[in-house]
């Protein structure tokens, strides 16, 4: 069972100017917290989850696995409606996060 230790940030999610996520600022926003912090928490609050589609909020989640390493992920996947965020749930599962919140 994870145990949350240390310092875990929660994270914003980068975006372009268009609205689109900025991957490549989230990879480098990653590479820079890994290893110095406890642990990532993606898609809260400041990771503005509510303001994205559930295949946006999974594509973060994707490409913060990608590049975490040993860095555990806490993915938020709360939602206005409990099958979407069953459905969070489930992906951030099968991902192998180390957990997951829901509010």
């Amino acid at each position: 069972m994870y145990r949350m230790k240390g310092v875990i940030p929660p994270m914003i999610t980068p975006f372009l100017e268009n609205g689109d996520l900025d991957l490549e600022g989230l990879r480098t926003l990653v590479r820079f917290l890994r290893g110095k912090v406890g642990g990532l928490f993606i898609t809260g609050s400041y990771g503005s989850g509510v303001m994205m589609t559930a295949e946006e909020r999974k594509r973060v989640a994707e490409v913060t696995l990608e590049e975490a390493g040993d860095t555990p992920v806490i993915v938020h996947v709360g939602t206005a409606d409990s099958r979407s965020a069953a459905d969070l749930a489930a992906h951030a599962r099968a991902l192998g996060v180390a957990a997951v919140s829901a509010v």
